[in-house]
């Protein structure tokens, strides 16, 4: 379960907390056990003390993902009793940290917070948004993160939004550069076993096509539990998604401000909308079967830009027929 607010400072969104908190119960009901908060910074979140001692008490997971810029604030060191893991943001060297966030003294932040981070024998690891970069940042990420005591080092290929959008062409991912990020990767993954766990949110064409459950659940009857929504986000109006952030609002499930319960919202999805999500998890599996020159996939990003384009593919259709 993830709740995400927009990135900007200047566009928080703050969830009632009293519907979010209602319907993080019913999903507990129904099997769910984790919630990631994330998008800017959660400590921006004037309601974050609710939430998490709220879902802490109920027996959820709970982790945060933040820059470290304001964990210096005597309240929100208080909350980190309540959270199981926080994952901070770290964009490659002190240089390229300060110019992705367009901050000189980002860094220097960053290395601020884990410094509160131990103070308080806080879990975390260290989140970091694979770009264009030299891929020997690798190799200093790691040992980074065993020198500062980090105990999870999680890449993710970088996405084209919030500030990254002003700065897109220099950051952007080539495909030989995927495929070294991706060898470099299960060799520190092997070589720091048992000191650094790690996470890549890239999968191998080749192992999907092999395992196809890793992608969609292509032989479901029935409403398979959740199986189908193994990850739920709540963005920053409310909206409960599928798949990962960015999917786009039809494919929704509804809001938490229904008041209905989440067993109630996948009975209702299963009679209308789930056709339409088995066909395009289908229609991207099919894609990347067909698609012999991209190896190394996030399959989840990979759903959201299909549906994005087959929906304005339509709209277009349906324009030039009039």
């Amino acid at each position: 379960m993830h709740c995400y607010s927009e990135s900007a400072p200047g566009l928080k969104g703050q969830l009632e907390i009293g519907a979010l908190n209602d319907f993080l119960s019913s999903a507990f009901d129904e099997g769910y056990n984790s919630i990631a908060v994330s998008g800017g910074d959660p400590f921006l979140y004037h309601d974050l003390d609710k939430l998490l001692k709220y879902t802490f008490a109920a027996g959820y997971y709970n982790s945060i993902t933040t820059n470290g810029g304001l964990l210096k604030s005597v309240r929100n060191q208080e909350l980190l009793q309540y959270v199981n893991l926080v994952a901070v943001s770290i964009d490659g060297y002190k240089e390229e940290h300060n110019f992705i966030r367009n901050n000189v003294a980002a860094f220097d932040h960053m290395l601020a917070a884990l410094e509160v981070l131990r103070k308080h024998k806080t879990n975390f690891g260290l989140i970091h948004m694979l770009h264009n970069e030299p891929i020997e940042v690798l190799s200093w990420l790691c040992e980074f993160a065993i020198a500062e005591k980090a105990g999870l080092v999680h890449l993710h290929p970088v996405e084209i939004m919030g500030r990254a959008n002003t700065i897109a062409a220099k950051l952007e991912l080539t495909e030989e550069m995927k495929h070294q990020f991706y060898i470099l990767f299960q060799y520190y993954k092997q070589k720091y076993d048992g000191k650094l766990k790690m996470q890549l949110d890239l999968i191998h064409r080749d192992h999907i096509l092999e395992f196809p459950q890793l992608a969609y659940q292509y032989n479901c009857t029935d409403i398979c539990d959740t199986n189908y929504f193994r990850e739920l986000i709540i963005d920053e109006k409310g909206t409960i998604l599928p798949v990962t952030y960015g999917m786009p609002l039809r494919f929704s499930l509804g809001t938490i401000y229904e008041g209905i319960p989440l067993k109630e919202m996948i009975k209702r999805y299963h009679s209308i909308k789930l056709p339409a999500l088995r066909n395009l998890y289908s229609d991207v599996f099919n894609a990347v079967r067909n698609d012999e020159e991209h190896e190394l996939i996030n399959f989840p990003e990979e759903v959201v830009l299909y549906a994005k384009a087959s929906w304005k593919e339509s709209v277009f259709r349906e324009l030039s027929l009039k």
